[in-house]
């Protein structure tokens, strides 16, 4: 989680991905989603 928080959207990482996925969109979705997950369980 540390690099996600560490990411600065350069977009270097687009070029290294095969599947051309969307990385930064899907990191930032993930993130979110793990602090969402996290609060839930914490209920």
């Amino acid at each position: 989680m540390k690099k996600i928080e560490e990411c600065t959207e350069c977009g270097d990482c687009l070029d290294k991905c095969p599947y051309e996925l969307d990385i930064r969109r899907l990191l930032k979705e993930n993130y979110e989603d793990y602090f969402n997950v996290l609060e839930e369980f914490k209920k």
